[in-house]
């Protein structure tokens, strides 16, 4: 074999490597947002939908408060509290909207 054969094989290597490990962070991400996803259908109506619209369907609070005719404020809190709830019953400390991404 030549040199660049060598290189091309070590290089489909590292690939193959870096696809798995892609592969499980994938996974890894996608168990933690079944979780979240979870989480969010277990809370009390009103929360489970602003959650879903803010965090699922990526809607500001803004439209979420439009979109169930209540104040901003309202929307606002309930988003809150709901954080709170799932914090709470899965013990993963603070959640950040980059989680839900």
């Amino acid at each position: 074999m030549k040199a660049k054969e060598y290189l091309s094989c070590y290089e489909l290597l590292e690939q193959a490597l870096e696809r798995e490990t892609n592969e499980q962070a994938r996974d890894e991400k996608i168990k933690k947002m079944q979780g979240i996803i979870l989480a969010i259908y277990e809370l009390p109506k009103q929360q489970h939908k602003v959650l879903y619209l803010r965090f699922i369907e990526g809607k500001s609070l803004k439209e979420i408060s439009k979109a169930i005719d209540r104040s901003y404020d309202y929307t606002r809190h309930i988003c809150g509290a709901g954080l709170k709830e799932i914090e709470k019953k899965n013990d993963i400390g603070r959640l950040k909207k980059a989680s839900f991404l």
